[in-house]
């Protein structure tokens, strides 16, 4: 076994090693294009066994995000503990680090969890048929000063409400790994992502003391016959229900629009989102796993 940086001779190499980890195209470009912190290479019997590299991201900037991809049959503990080993050495290095990966990697986990790193969240991406849910057309909520309303239908001050409680309830439930210090402008793109469906996104809104109360975003998806759920919270406030009155908006705006499936994300450390999940027939599903390695204290010798 050689441990080695990665060099440009491994890039085709690293895209099988890619296919084989189920792993983003997306990542598979950061790596060609040189745009890691760093990048080390495992070469077992003369091929490339697996490779572990690190970047920075600008939304989540106080870690260090890694990630290892590896051909199975190629790759050991061993090896993986070395590439590991290799990344703490990196002088650069800055901590804590944090990956993810599937549960159904037994291999990774037991190699992340020996090396110091620790759980610190797991989130699943269930789909929800919309065979499996009754699809009346939810009425109109204007009693009493109480609204449902789209987001394209919202004023402006109604839409910067929006994004206010969306960034503090981000903030929020990412505490663990907290995002970057961003001005109200950029949380506004961040939030009002180019695919949200405006107006398949809803808001739960006081009339009366013109205030939101909760929301939920629709997005576009790459599946055919599908969208995507994202944003959702309410104020502390507020019933925890009125979350799902909202998707059930959702659901029957997409029936409308001939889509069979809403596709979810929710995170264990997000009990906005957890609702959700909670009070819908998702189907079962494989969990992503995120790990976090804190500080590696210095040591002393006497």
């Amino acid at each position: 076994m050689i441990i080695r940086s990665f060099s440009s001779q491994d890039k085709a190499q690293a895209a099988r090693l890619f296919h084989l980890s189920f792993e983003e195209e997306t990542l598979l470009e950061l790596l060609q294009d040189n745009k890691c912190e760093f990048a080390f290479s495992a070469e077992v019997q003369g091929k490339l066994a697996a490779v572990l590299f690190g970047w920075k991201s600008r939304f989540h900037p106080h870690c260090t995000y890694i990630k290892t991809v590896s051909d199975p049959e190629l790759a050991d503990d061993e090896s993986l503990s070395s590439l590991l080993a290799e990344a703490d050495r990196y002088e650069a290095l800055s901590y804590p680090l944090q990956t993810s990966i599937w549960e159904t990697a037994p291999g990774l986990k037991s190699v992340y969890t020996g090396n110091g790193f620790t759980e610190i969240r797991r989130t699943y991406m269930p789909e929800l048929l919309l065979s499996h849910v009754p699809l009346e057309e939810p009425p109109e909520k204007r009693l009493d000063g109480q609204a449902v309303q789209s987001i394209a239908e919202l004023s402006e001050d109604a839409r910067m409400q929006v994004v206010s409680l969306a960034k503090r309830i981000y903030e929020e439930t990412h505490q663990v790994n907290p995002p970057a210090d961003r001005s109200v402008s950029e949380w506004e793109q961040v939030v009002f992502a180019e695919d949200t469906i405006e107006d398949g996104s809803f808001v739960w809104m006081d009339t009366k003391a013109d205030e939101i109360i909760a929301y939920s975003f629709l997005h576009t998806s790459e599946k055919v016959g599908a969208y995507e759920l994202g944003w959702c919270g309410y104020i502390k406030e507020a019933d925890p229900s009125i979350l799902s009155e909202l998707v059930r908006h959702q659901l029957y705006y997409a029936a409308i629009h001939h889509i069979h499936t809403l596709i979810g994300e929710f995170d264990t450390t997000d009990p906005y989102a957890t609702e959700v999940l909670k009070r819908f027939p998702f189907a079962p599903c494989a969990t992503l796993i995120t790990y976090q390695k804190k500080v590696v204290p210095l040591k002393v010798f006497e």
